[in-house]
């Protein structure tokens, strides 16, 4: 998926996770458990709805980190065909 660059057969869409988000959030927040690495990572999917990446996979994530980095995979199998096309 991340490597063809296609989100598009979502399994778990990021409009469906982005509301666990909140529900998991909540709940964690009753509990009193501290979810540091979950809650860094929250505003990437809300990256992606903002990007209107909602109905795609979560795999999405990786090019809404890579747009977020200003910094393209060089390896993608999009990237290949289009070097081996050149040469």
């Amino acid at each position: 998926m991340m490597v063809q660059d296609r989100y598009d057969a979502a399994s778990m869409s990021i409009k469906l996770y982005h509301k666990d988000i909140a529900v998991i959030e909540d709940h964690a927040t009753k509990l009193g458990v501290p979810t540091p690495l979950f809650s860094a990572s929250a505003p990437i999917y809300t990256a992606a709805m903002a990007m209107g990446r909602g109905a795609e996979d979560t795999g999405v994530v990786c090019e809404v980190l890579e747009r977020m980095a200003n910094s393209p995979r060089r390896f993608t199998v999009n990237a290949r065909r289009e070097r081996r096309q050149k040469n």
